[in-house]
Parts: C-alpha cells; structure tokens; sequence
C-alpha cells in the first residue's frame, strides 16, 4: 500500500486573531478540520505539519510543508485546492490549502 502524504501551505493566524502564542517547531500535531462530520458536527483529522527549511513558523506567518496524516484512508476525498482548518483542541490556529498529493 502506498504512503500518502500532502503538499501543503499554511498560514498560522495571528495571536491576536485567536492564533498561537508562540511559534510552532519544525513539526507539530494539529487536528485538520477537511469537512468530515459526525451526527452534523465536525471531525477534526490529526496530522503532522512538517516544515519545508524552517525551524518555525510563528503566529501570523505563512510557509510550505508536508502534511502527514495520521490516518490517511481517512484523507481520500481531499484533493488538490482544497483548503482546511488547522486546530489545537476547538481553538482553530490557522488554515491550509492542498498544494500536492504524493503516493510513494
């Protein structure tokens, strides 16, 4: 079975805004809000972000990384363009947009 993964772009949301306090490191857990619903309300998809050549990404910045789900079969129906919420717990941290998929 091939390993999916995703190429994505984020934008963590200013802590003024709602967002972080503080930078997120070069990986980090946040659950994916991709539209999935139980009972009409939202479930939220754990994945790791892995930064493309940062050490961070603080509140309010914006950069590449490879979005590793961590239960990809639940990821099939996301395609390209698609744009995501990323939370910490309810609190929504920032937002994401599919750039790649990538099956190896």
């Amino acid at each position: 079975m091939a390993h999916r993964y995703f190429r994505v772009r984020i934008r963590l949301l200013r802590t003024e805004d709602g967002g972080r306090q503080t930078p997120i490191g070069r990986k980090h857990l946040f659950h994916c809000d991709i539209g999935a619903t139980w009972r009409g309300m939202p479930v939220f998809h754990d994945a790791h972000v892995i930064l493309d050549g940062r050490s961070g990404l603080g509140p309010g910045d914006e950069g590449t990384a490879r979005l590793e789900p961590l239960n990809p079969e639940l990821w099939k129906e996301v395609q390209v363009g698609r744009t995501f919420n990323l939370h910490e717990g309810r609190a929504q941290r920032g937002v994401g947009e599919i750039l790649e998929i990538v099956d190896e």
